[in-house]
């Protein structure tokens, strides 16, 4: 029996599923947040890294593989990576952006592992459930869910079986790093601006307005993530420029947090899970291959560089920008650097997708004939 269905349409980035509207949608939300907070809460007490992520991403998509469907608030994804934007933004100084510019010929050979490692993967992929060529590839490349499943349905791919890989690699990875980070050492040593204070109400709350503008213009600029980056870009306009002092308070930074879990846990569909059983094994296998090789690389790129482990751990994992940039931040570990390799990251393989699909489908030719 094949184990891949015929594609159907993905709406608004998701599996395909309708969601309620009405007071049934509100109610749902109403709970899905409830589970959230209740979950971060008590991962929190327990001491598990990136509690308030972690805790509502692993809850959430519990339930819905249970089969009780979890709606996150709207745009609550975009709300939690515009937060964590502007945090990481206010870090910025001119010194630490001058000696992040130094590391530029190591972020460019540090974006060819991560293209090497994933065409490896999609070839493996091949050989573990076989999967068509172009199937294999954009389910394993290391960008975002919602463009390589968009990609896929384009080029006549099985978008579905793109968008299962990609939700179970990147759960499975934002899952592993900040335990494999709190295992190499949960305090990098980088001091956390909050010990200068908190940005008052209003200066945050018209922040928060310039964040949404400042995506806005992110957006058809091209630049990558521009929920993440186009608020990033403004903090670090305001820190620089003197106009705030401060950083963003904790208690905004633990709902940005939960929102984030929240999104990602939804992406856990019981129907496209159990539809796809071989996709999903072999992704979450594909996944845990992934994070092993990120850490042999991280291990070069640590005695290349002077990184610390950590951060270079998180800066070569093929996970997404927000989640890996959040959990620098928390571990005190160097955000900067962290996320100006997943910006290289992002922009090359954005850049390059289709050449190195051109040169992986040579390879999978020149194995299938072997």
């Amino acid at each position: 029996m094949d184990d891949r269905p015929q594609t159907e349409s993905l709406q608004a980035g998701r599996f395909g599923r309708l969601a309620p509207r009405g007071p049934l949608a509100l109610g749902r939300i109403a709970a899905t947040l409830a589970l959230g907070f209740a979950a971060g809460w008590a991962a929190s007490r327990v001491g598990l890294p990136l509690a308030w992520m972690l805790g509502p991403m692993l809850a959430t998509a519990a339930c819905a593989m249970l089969g009780w469907s979890p709606q996150p608030a709207p745009r609550s994804r975009e709300f939690g990576q515009a937060v964590i934007g502007l945090a990481i933004g206010l870090r910025f100084t001119p010194v630490i952006l001058a000696s992040t510019a130094t590391l530029l010929p190591a972020m460019a050979v540090a974006t060819l592992g991560v293209i090497v490692l994933t065409t490896i993967a999609a070839l493996a992929v091949r050989a573990m459930i076989g999967l068509d060529r172009q199937t294999a590839f954009f389910a394993t490349a290391a960008a975002g869910m919602a463009e390589m499943a968009m990609l896929a349905r384009d080029r006549g791919a099985d978008s579905e079986a793109v968008a299962v890989f990609h939700a179970i690699r990147v759960g499975t990875i934002v899952t592993v790093a900040p335990l494999a980070v709190y295992a190499f050492g949960s305090d990098g040593g980088i001091p956390d601006l909050g010990q200068t204070g908190v940005v008052p109400p209003l200066p945050l709350a018209l922040m928060l307005a310039g964040a949404v503008v400042a995506a806005l213009i992110a957006r058809p600029a091209r630049i990558p993530n521009p929920w993440l980056f186009g608020p990033a870009i403004l903090g670090l306009a305001l820190a620089a420029s003197g106009l705030v002092a401060g950083s963003i308070p904790p208690l905004l930074l633990i709902v940005a947090q939960v929102a984030l879990g929240v999104a990602l846990g939804a992406r856990f569909q019981r129907s496209l899970m159990m539809r796809l059983p071989k996709v999903a094994a072999c992704a979450f296998v594909v996944s845990l291959g992934l994070v092993a090789a990120a850490a042999g690389l991280a291990y070069g790129l640590s005695a290349a560089t002077g990184l610390s482990y950590g951060t270079s751990f998180l800066a070569v994992a093929p996970a997404g920008v927000t989640e890996m940039v959040l959990t620098a931040k928390v571990m005190h570990l160097d955000t900067a650097s962290v996320t100006a390799f997943h910006v290289m990251r992002i922009a090359a393989i954005t850049a390059t997708t289709l050449l190195t699909l051109r040169v992986y489908e040579r390879l999978a030719g020149w194995l299938d004939a072997a």
